[in-house]
């Protein structure tokens, strides 16, 4: 049987429901901090939550995602090596 094919009991693929991370966490390049600000409105009226990657590749999450975001990263200074 190939990988397409079903087998009884065995419901074939199904939709991932773990959470994954952000776009961004992929494309932060070594030795900057990269960050995602999430609002609770488009106006960005109230941060809500935020998504970090610092320095050296640790991971801050605060708060909650929405889908009103702003992106920022910078380049470390040489102290964070």
């Amino acid at each position: 049987m190939g990988l397409g094919g079903r087998r009884r009991g065995f419901p074939g693929p199904t939709p991932c429901h773990f959470l994954a991370a952000p776009a961004h966490a992929s494309v932060c390049k070594p030795h900057y901090t990269c960050s995602t600000t999430y609002h609770s409105d488009a106006a960005q009226t109230e941060v809500v939550g935020r998504y970090t990657v610092d320095c050296k590749g640790r991971v801050y999450e605060t708060g909650t995602r929405s889908d009103h975001s702003a992106y920022s990263s910078y380049i470390c200074g040489p102290a964070a090596e």
